[in-house]
């Protein structure tokens, strides 16, 4: 980074004042990284649940007891002790007695997720036209169109052989030749057969795998745990990967919640389900008119009701 030095005059220093405060605001809205919710340790729930009531949405205990009135016309997830709500179509932000401390005027706001990176330090491919990360102390690496791995010494450690891979977790990545995928080891072993379309990394000791635009899980043994009848592919920039012992999934249009040994432990009813976050997920239900939208917990517990 380079820098000089600049002379501001009065009204310089005015501007960039207000160029201070504005980007001071931005900040408390995203500051997710910094603050955790606050949660209930007998359920691990957030105290306060985003709750819907017919097209006004407010704040709720565990036990659906509202906290705060049912007044906005959004409401968010609360992080550290403050939420993001709509009044009016602006968004600022609220506290837990439901207090203004950001005021709403603000055109737009997003959810505040953690971002999942892979930890570690940079290196650049060996034709220098991407970036990877250290996975599992392995980087990729590329050399005529084919892929491997290299270690932090930038030693070749799996052979630069393949068509596609992705990052190593869990002491396994997965490995794509001549459209078929499969998994190799750290030692570059073939451990699950080259026979998928498509392959997701071991999420506590479970993998997505699809045939023929269905999807199911195997274990670290390559055994179906899981059935391949799901279509997770209706949306196929989310993570296929089990948190927490569930994970979402799609079937005939509809999406619910299982287990790692492929039990419902929420209806496949919901027309989407958004990622859980604290024990809480958004989920849309769509009617003849119009699509309406709620929080559920990991119980399948549902925050709203329709008036």
């Amino acid at each position: 980074m380079f820098y000089s030095k600049i002379k501001f005059s009065s009204q310089g220093h005015m501007i960039l004042k207000k160029m201070f405060y504005i980007f001071f605001i931005l900040f408390c809205l995203f500051d997710s990284g910094i603050l955790t919710a606050q949660t209930d340790t007998s359920t691990g729930l957030p105290e306060l649940i985003p709750y819907r009531k017919g097209d006004k949405w407010g704040y709720c205990d565990k036990n659906k007891r509202i906290v705060i009135p049912c007044r906005y016309d959004d409401a968010r997830l609360f992080y550290g002790r403050k939420a993001c709500v709509k009044i009016k179509n602006k968004y600022g932000c609220i506290d837990y007695s439901g207090n203004i401390i950001i005021p709403p005027i603000y055109d737009s706001s997003q959810d505040i997720n953690e971002n999942f990176a892979y930890p570690g330090e940079e290196i650049f491919l060996a034709d220098n036209d991407k970036v990877s990360f250290f996975s599992d102390n392995f980087a990729i690496t590329k050399l005529n169109n084919k892929y491997g791995f290299v270690d932090k010494k930038n030693e070749i450690v799996v052979p630069i052989i393949y068509d596609n891979v992705k990052p190593f977790h869990e002491g396994y990545a997965c490995i794509q030749i001549n459209e078929k995928w499969g998994m190799i080891n750290q030692n570059g072993k073939l451990v699950i057969p080259l026979i998928y379309d498509d392959i997701y990394p071991f999420y506590e000791d479970r993998a997505g795998v699809e045939l023929s635009q269905h999807w199911g899980f195997i274990d670290k043994s390559g055994k179906e745990i899981i059935p391949l009848i799901y279509n997770i592919n209706l949306f196929p920039n989310r993570d296929l990967a089990f948190k927490n012992g569930i994970v979402i999934l799609g079937y005939n249009l509809k999406w619910g919640v299982l287990d790692k040994l492929g039990n419902i432990v929420i209806s496949i009813k919901y027309n989407y389900i958004c990622e859980f976050e604290n024990g809480l997920a958004l989920v849309r239900v769509d009617h003849e008119k119009k699509s309406l939208f709620g929080y559920i917990d990991i119980y399948g517990t549902e925050y709203w009701e329709d008036e």
